[in-house]
């Protein structure tokens, strides 16, 4: 989300230099029940920071934040290794921003054939 945050305001500040209006903010909210924990370790199972989230927040809302706490309790690391649900552009493009490299895994290309 904070990817998309970034990307609306240079959206809106691009259509405010062209004369339009700016987008209006998404505003739905919904009650949450479930929680979930999100912890970040070094190689060695070393906890080094963590977060707990609304249980339908989607594991690549975490990664931002995490890595942001990471970096001023440790310093920045090297390197970040995550499963698929981290696969995704804003991500990678944090990482390569940060210069971090992301780990992340191989997925094979689901175009059809032909």
């Amino acid at each position: 989300r904070a990817y998309q945050g970034r990307l609306q305001e240079e959206i809106n500040q691009d259509r405010e230099n062209h004369g339009k209006k700016p987008f209006p903010p998404d505003k739905f909210d919904k009650e949450e029940t479930k929680e979930i924990k999100e912890s970040t370790t070094d190689r060695n199972g070393f906890v080094l920071g963590t977060i707990v989230t609304p249980g339908n927040t989607h594991d690549s809302q975490i990664l931002e934040p995490l890595v942001e706490q990471v970096i001023k309790k440790v310093g920045k690391p090297e390197a970040v290794a995550a499963d698929a649900a981290y696969k995704t552009p804003a991500i990678t493009s944090y990482l390569f921003n940060k210069e971090i490299i992301p780990a992340l895994p191989y997925t094979r290309p689901r175009t059809k054939e032909g």
